[in-house]
């Protein structure tokens, strides 16, 4: 809605305030960024489809196409027009850089001379959680060409989009505001923040701001004589920039109340970067900021640190304790193994901590070389060195895996003619085996030898032997030919096995 063309020029100094105050605030958004959980989109304004060329071109903004009210044509002013109506920072209603960005809106929210609204309204990103809080934050400033100022400027939440079509007044929103500015608000020069603490009843999806007051309830200051000696209009007008709706998350030092780490280490603390909140750590020991959201910290002592954040009204604390873990326990390789050849052993023991390593040397026949117990299948005795890092503090151990030949040995060929060479057929067990019995048949299927444990003949500790030297029972010598065998044994798991085979005896 235009009322005046012409535009207004002001005082250098109060320029010149301006601009120092707007490269102040963009340095310092470029240094300390923060993470935006802001839901509201396009929130500055800064993305549009159009530049505007007229004033009420509000639409051309993203996010920003919704007309609550007929009357309702809010002015897009954007650094990208040629039309000096809707200029920045100079426009048909006074002087103002954007608070961030190039642009900003602007609105009637009173006029002494009819009843007129302005309202700006979005959907919200996500609908507002039940029971949860948000911080409802907007900078305004009033229009140099104002001769009435307001403390009526509020926002309201609704589940549905919020509308008064009727073609005639009343046709503005005149209802109760979630939050209301209670000051009156005549500031030309400033950016002034308002909002507050919104208690969300659960699935509001639309923002509206404005004055939802009639006339007779608006809370009105005259700035300005009705008989000025500069141009003023019977109105009030604000411009209104960076618009923000932030859920209050309360103060999280660490999703922790402890952290156990080594001495010397560095720890990033806090779990938010929350927009437009402020952060207080104590103390300060060791960390490398403390007004912000997630300091690092280098950890020499065991130390208990307070997180205080103010997020719009709300304050909430938190705290963290920081143990320094000492290690306590060195190398433990393990202790003398024997296995036989294709077996499998774990090695070390289960000691592995948060801040424990392990390299295990040489690798070979090693499933990992990097874990506190590995199973080994070395193909020869191996000695296996394990060096093991606890924070900074370092241990070695040793232990050696003997591997021995478990194979139960059967001959298929003896020649028992006494010329001391393979004179005996001669069965080989490993010692964890137990021979139960070994019977030889010749071609006809007659039992003719027969040894059982009773006899085993022990060689060494290791292994046992079954002896035939080719006689039968009773002492006769068996003529050459091929004979049949059955061997029963149980192997070191204690399970019966079963062999059997030909053998050749030559004499």
């Amino acid at each position: 809605m235009s009322l005046f063309k012409d535009t207004f020029m002001f005082n250098a100094q109060s320029k010149a305030m301006k601009m120092v105050r707007l490269y102040v605030f963009l340095f310092c958004t470029a240094l300390y960024g923060q993470v935006n959980n802001n839901l509201i989109d396009n929130d500055s304004f800064e993305n549009f489809t159009t530049c505007p060329n007229n004033l009420g071109e509000y639409y051309y903004a993203n996010f920003w196409t919704i007309k609550p009210t007929p009357n309702s044509t809010v002015d897009f002013f954007n650094s990208c027009t040629t039309n000096s109506s809707i200029t920045i920072p100079t426009n048909n209603y006074g002087w103002q850089s954007p608070k961030t960005g190039s642009n900003y809106m602007g609105l009637y929210v009173y006029s002494n001379n009819f009843t007129v609204r302005e309202y700006l309204e979005q959907q919200l990103v996500i609908p507002l959680k039940s029971g949860k809080s948000y911080c409802i934050s907007y900078y305004v400033s009033l229009a140099e060409v104002s001769r009435w100022a307001i403390s009526n400027l509020g926002v309201c939440f609704t589940s549905n989009i919020l509308q008064n079509t009727q073609p005639f007044p009343p046709n503005d929103l005149y209802l109760t505001p979630s939050i209301e500015n209670p000051q009156i608000i005549q500031d030309t020069l400033n950016w002034i923040k308002l909002g507050g603490v919104y208690n969300a009843s659960g699935n509001e999806n639309f923002i509206t701001i404005g004055n939802f007051r009639n006339d007779n309830n608006t809370n009105l200051s005259q700035i300005k004589p009705l008989l000025s000696p500069t141009l003023a209009a019977n109105i009030a007008y604000y411009y209104i920039d960076d618009i923000s709706v932030v859920e209050i998350n309360p103060a999280k030092a660490y999703p922790t109340k402890t952290i156990t780490t080594c001495a010397n280490t560095t720890f990033t603390l806090g779990t938010d970067s929350t927009f437009d909140a402020t952060y207080q750590w104590q103390p300060t020991t060791g960390l490398s900021c403390t007004n912000c959201p997630n300091p690092v910290l280098i950890i020499t002592s065991p130390k208990k640190y307070y997180l205080t954040k103010q997020q719009c009204s709300a304050t909430t604390k938190d705290s963290v304790y920081i143990q320094i873990y000492t290690p306590t326990l060195t190398a433990n390789a393990g202790t003398y193994k024997n296995i036989c050849q294709n077996d499998t052993i774990k090695l070390g023991v289960n000691d592995t901590t948060a801040f424990t390593s392990y390299v295990w040397q040489p690798t070979m026949g090693l499933n990992c070389f990097n874990c506190p117990q590995p199973l080994a299948n070395p193909f020869t005795t191996t000695t296996y060195t394990l060096n093991k890092t606890e924070c900074s503090f370092n241990t070695s151990d040793t232990v050696t895996v003997h591997v021995e030949t478990c194979e139960v040995i059967i001959p298929d060929i003896f020649t028992p003619n006494n010329d001391n060479v393979n004179d005996e057929w001669k069965i080989i067990l490993p010692n964890d085996f137990k021979l139960k019995t070994v019977a030889v048949y010749n071609r006809w299927g007659t039992l003719i030898y027969n040894i059982d444990d009773s006899v085993l003949n022990t060689e060494n500790t290791k292994i046992r032997v079954a002896r035939w030297d080719g006689r039968t029972t009773s002492g006769l010598g068996c003529s050459d030919g091929v004979y049949f065998y059955v061997l029963h044994y149980t192997d070191k798991a204690g399970e019966l096995q079963k062999k059997k085979g030909n053998l050749t005896l030559i004499r």
